[in-house]
């Protein structure tokens, strides 16, 4: 992945991010912040320019037992990077925590920053968990 440098927090959230995997932060105060928070997703096209909103597709990336991983930025300039290696998903929509995870399919994780050294992937079992 080309254009990924230094992880310097850019917001609250960023900062609870590395305060969390410092273990400076518990997982559940981290994960408290996460829910009340916004994220940015990277998507094929503007909801302005089309014609069919619900055809707007968000990058999905592939975790390593194959599952689906909703791609999720704390900052919209996290994406950037990745937009260089999916040139097709240029676009960043910032959505809420909540809205992301209640837009995942059955089965589907989120996986926050990839390509940082600093993120953190949810597997499918914890999505479903919390939208029960």
């Amino acid at each position: 992945m080309a254009g990924f440098d230094e992880f310097r927090p850019m917001n609250p959230l960023e900062e609870a991010l590395v305060a969390a995997q410092a273990g400076e932060m518990d997982s559940v105060a981290f994960m408290e912040r996460l829910v009340a928070s916004h994220v940015h997703i990277l998507v094929n096209q503007e909801f302005a320019d089309s014609r069919d909103p619900a055809g707007v597709k968000p990058l999905i990336l592939e975790g390593g037992s194959g599952e689906p991983l909703l791609a999720l930025f704390t900052a919209a300039a996290r994406g950037m990077p990745m937009t260089q290696d999916n040139p097709e998903f240029p676009f960043s929509v910032e959505v809420s925590f909540a809205w992301a995870v209640g837009s995942t399919d059955e089965g589907m994780g989120l996986v926050i920053n990839p390509g940082w050294d600093t993120g953190v992937t949810i597997p499918p079992e914890a999505i479903s968990a919390m939208k029960r």
